[in-house]
Formats: structure tokens, C-alpha cells, sequence
């Protein structure tokens, strides 16, 4: 999976959530730490050594500002100033950021800094050898060291050495199940427990349209087409179907595969898999899943049924607080809530979750500057100086009570902090909080329900989540293969889905995935798994 990847904003709350590292926006928490400046930095040097940044664009830029111009970008370079650093912001869509990596690392012109969620992408750019090893150079940086400890012993390493430093992770989250309550009681149903219960939920969504949308407007499952930049997924009726997520992750948003006896195979050509994909085939030719799902490459239908209150179940990285702050706008009765894991053929309920690291920060070889990019990373894991990235300035973005931080002035806070989850790199999610924390944070009149349904939403992972598997031995077929693996599914997937024909289409899939190496992939899988267990 790409987690956590994947993470949320939620729009007009208290608190920040957040969910990958794949994401899908990241938003991250209003911090405990004051972002107070009164410290004297140290002298800077003379010339200011010249720092190239990676930076997401997500194109969600306030108005007036841009991704590499705005308040924290700006704040950030007269801070960093101080201590000898001249930061370029180096901006990539985030839709395309693997690729575009690529290029940048074949080419030789990769920033100083960059990063992935995907292990793979990492393991592959050491083996090429693409990276600079970068403990010596950690071992001169303690703030850092000490700050994201858990982390580093998580995560970063290949073939036994360090070729990245991993974000920390607090609060670990995932792709999760979302429903709209509102129309289940309009309904008189009861919450889905089962994929057979989620498709008469649905049907029943298609039918009788609880929110008076007009039936043809009705979108019972929200989905986009399947992509690196996708915002949908099905992860929860994957794991419905058997699907376990045994494996690493790096090719698809959906557990990984089963790992049986000392076999592994790949979730989406397992018998498992397939019922999976029949059953959404079933449910495209039924009409509840979008006709133009496969044409919606940016996730400009699905953003807009979520905003106009058309749909009615969504799996994805958001959380449901954040989608009632969206669709409230529209429709102010919309009641969003986390639906828990379905039960499992072998009685298990489970759910994709982060591990305690989260993205992979890199340093390329081609990077002259490698200590002063550690430097600069350094420079953010001081707590006042992540703390300002991620809750902004206290009087201004929030206040401080009780211990913890209270979002203040909404409209400043969209216009400056819009881009914190991007550039604080070194930190991913948020905090745990209690549920009485959670209603002291985010309950408002608007949305009386959000700290119990933040709640809801951090108790499922942390009941029922699961962490892929992270192999630190090389993969080779992996390695080599796996972009090309990612785009072979997305399309063939989407071709299954929408298929007239579905055991024809599927078994086109199965013989396409074998044909570009897919047995041998699992093998190797297999073999990491075995020598991990040892």
C-alpha cells in the first residue's frame, strides 16, 4: 500500500488529521510546540550555500500565492538564511512526482533533497547507485537523529546501509471506508458489514435516492480512474474478498497479496483478487460505480460528487470529518462516518495502515551539498521550527489551551498553511488524542460529531491495521519492474471493471502480468518474505 500516503485536510476545523504516504491532500496536525522565533540563530556564513528542495504541487495554491511563494515557503527562507542556507523550492505535480524523478535521476539534474513513499523507488535508486549513504552524514546531526529515532530504526536502509531518512509518524492511518448515515437512516439501514451488505446498501442507494439528488445523479460508490494520483480506492472490499496485504507495497492502491505455505501471489491476480474485480464489474454494469470513472484522470468528478453531496460510499484516504466539511457546504445535513472493516473468510477484520515511518527523504549522488541538505533537515526537526511549518504562528494560525493548540482565523490559515504538509518533510500525520481531546479540538456547531468521528476513524487502525511487509534485501525484478507493472494494471484494471466480457478480460490481465514477469515477481517476493522470517 501507499500510505499514508495518503492524508487529509480537514477544511474549516480545529485540527489538522492526517492520513501515503500515498495519498492521498496531506494535511498534518496543529502542533503542540509554539512556532516562536525569539532565538538568536547562529552567524551565517558569508555566501550562502545554494539548497535545492523538492516541493508537491497539488495545484491548490491560495489565491495570491503560489506553490513556491507564499508564507511558509518565504518563512522558511529567512529562517534557513540565518544558518547559511539559500532554499530553492524545486516544485513537481504530485500526479506525476515518480516520473518525473526518474527523468530527474537519469539525467542527472534530481534537487539536492527529494523523497518517495514507495520503498521500491528508493531500493532502486541505491542499487543504481543514484544515492548518497548518508549515516556518516546523520551522525553530525543529532536534532534530527534524536527527533525521528523511532523512524530511522523503521525504515531507510538497503542492504544494511542508510540511503534515506524517514519521516516520523505519531498517529498512523490508512485508506479507510466512508458512508453517508444520513442516507442509511433515511433508508432504514443498518451499517454495512459484508461486501454482500455494502452491494444492497448501494443498490439501495441507486434506487431510492436518500438525498433527493435525482435518481440519475445518484453515484452509490465514488470512484476515479486507477493511477499513481488517484484519490479512491478499494481496500476495504479487498479485504472483504481475502485479499491480505502479506507482501511490500510500490504497484497498486490495494493490499498487496497473499502469502500462504511459503507462496506468495500478488492480490490482484489471486482467486481472491479476481471475486474482488467481479464484484466491481457487477457493480459498473449495475450503475453504481460512476460510467466515466475511467476517464476521471484528476479526480474532478469525484472531488465534485463529493462537494455536491451526489455519493454515497467512498474508500480513500479521507476521513470523514474532512468530508462532511465539504459536502456540509452543499447539503448541511450530509453525515459522513467511517465504516469498519469487513470480516474476513478466515474470520479476520483488517485495514491498511502506515508503519511508524513515513516518507523516504533521499539525497541523489549528483547533490553537491549533501551536508547542507542534512543541515537543512536538521534545521526542521528543531520543535519550534517543524511546529511553525505545521500549525504556523500562535496569535495568528492558533491558540494554546490546555495543552493543545486551537485553530484561530480559518481564512488566514487556508491562504498560509496550505502548502505544511509538503514542505514540514520530515513529519507525517498527526498526534493520538483522546475522544475527549478529539471534541475539544474539533467540535463545532457546523460539526458537532467531528472529534467522536476523528475518534471512530483512530481506533479502527489502531484495532484492526496492518502494516505491508518493507524487505530490506534487494528485489531486482522489483526494482526494474515495477513502474511498468503499475501502468500495465491501472490500465487492464479499469479495462476488467468496465468489461462486457469479465472472465475474458480478467484472464487478458492475469496472461499480461505473466508475460511481463508478474510469476517471478511473486517468487521473489516470496523469497524476501522467507529471508525476513528467518
Amino acid at each position: 500500500m501507499r500510505h499514508a500516503r495518503a492524508k487529509t485536510a480537514l477544511t474549516g476545523l480545529a485540527l489538522v488529521m492526517a492520513l501515503a504516504g500515498c495519498s492521498g491532500g496531506d494535511g498534518k496536525p496543529t502542533g503542540e510546540a509554539g512556532g516562536k522565533t525569539e532565538e538568536k540563530p547562529p552567524a551565517a556564513p558569508e555566501k550562502p550555500t545554494k539548497l535545492r528542495v523538492e516541493l508537491w504541487d497539488r495545484s491548490n495554491a491560495a489565491e495570491g500565492t503560489t506553490i513556491t511563494n507564499n508564507f511558509l515557503t518565504n518563512w522558511i527562507r529567512g529562517e534557513v538564511a540565518k544558518i547559511g542556507i539559500d532554499i530553492e523550492f524545486v516544485p513537481v505535480p504530485r500526479a506525476t512526482e515518480e516520473e518525473k524523478l526518474n527523468v530527474w535521476m537519469a539525467s542527472g539534474e534530481a534537487p539536492d533533497i527529494i523523497f518517495v513513499y514507495n520503498p521500491t523507488v528508493m531500493m532502486r535508486y541505491a542499487e543504481q547507485g543514484g544515492l548518497h549513504e548518508l549515516t556518516p552524514i546523520l551522525d553530525k546531526f543529532p536534532k534530527l537523529k534524536d527527533a525521528n529515532k523511532v523512524a530511522l530504526e523503521a525504515a531507510g536502509l538497503y542492504k544494511g546501509k542508510r540511503y534515506a531518512i524517514p519521516a516520523r509518524v505519531e498517529a498512523t492511518a490508512g485508506p479507510s471506508m466512508k458512508i453517508r448515515q444520513d442516507w442509511l437512516d433515511k433508508l432504514n439501514l443498518k451499517m454495512p458489514t459484508s461486501n454482500d451488505e455494502l452491494y444492497a446498501v448501494l443498490k439501495a442507494f441507486k434506487e431510492k435516492d436518500p438525498g433527493g439528488v435525482g435518481k440519475d445523479n445518484v453515484v452509490p460508490w465514488g470512484l476515479s480512474t486507477p493511477s499513481q494520483g488517484t484519490k479512491s480506492f478499494w481496500y476495504g472490499p479487498a479485504y472483504g474478498f481475502g485479499v491480505k496485504n502479506h507482501g511490500p507495497g510500490g504497484i497498486l492502491y490495494m493490499p498487496s497479496g497473499n502469502f500462504k505455505n511459503g507462496a506468495y501471489i500478488s492480490g490482484w491476480v489471486s482467486p481472491e483478487g479476481k471475486n474482488l474485480f467481479k464484484y466491481m464489474n457487477q457493480a459498473y454494469q449495475d450503475g453504481l460505480i460512476p460510467k466515466e470513472f475511467v476517464t476521471d484522470v484528476n479526480n474532478q468528478k469525484l472531488s465534485q460528487g463529493i462537494a455536491n453531496g451526489t455519493i454515497g460510499f467512498l474508500d480513500s484516504n479521507d476521513q470523514a470529518t474532512g468530508l462532511n466539511s465539504i459536502t456540509r457546504k452543499a447539503v448541511p445535513t450530509a453525515k459522513w462516518v467511517p465504516v469498519p472493516p469487513f470480516k474476513q473468510p478466515d474470520g479476520t477484520m483488517e485495514t491498511s495502515t502506515g508503519a511508524k515511518n513515513g516518507m523516504l527523504i533521499m539525497i541523489p549522488k549528483s547533490s553537491k551539498v549533501p551536508e547542507v541538505a542534512m543541515k537543512y533537515l536538521d534545521w526542521m526537526a528543531e520543535e519550534k521550527n517543524i511546529s511553525t511549518i505545521l500549525s504556523g504562528v500562535e496569535g495568528t494560525h492558533y491558540r494554546k489551551e490546555d495543552g493543545l493548540n486551537f485553530s484561530i482565523n480559518p481564512d488566514q490559515r487556508k491562504k498560509d498553511l496550505f502548502a505544511a504538509g509538503d514542505l514540514g518533510i520530515i513529519y507525517n500525520g498527526s498526534r493520538t488524542y483522546t475522544l475527549d481531546q478529539f471534541k475539544k479540538l474539533q467540535n463545532t456547531p457546523e460539526h458537532p460529531d467531528a472529534g467522536e468521528l476523528s475518534f471512530q476513524h483512530q481506533e479502527i487502525f489502531r484495532k484492526y491495521g496492518v502494516v505491508e511487509a518493507n524487505p530490506d534485501v534487494p528485489r531486482p525484478i522489483a526494482t526494474k519492474n515495477n513502474p511498468t507493472f503499475a501502468k500495465f494494471l491501472w490500465d487492464s484494471i479499469s479495462k476488467v471493471i468496465i468489461a462486457s466480457d469479465f472472465e475474458k478480460e480478467f484472464g487478458a490481465m492475469v496472461d499480461g502480468w505473466k508475460k511481463l514477469g508478474g510469476d517471478d515477481y511473486d517468487k521473489e517476493v516470496a523469497e524476501a518474505l522467507k529471508a525476513m522470517n528467518k
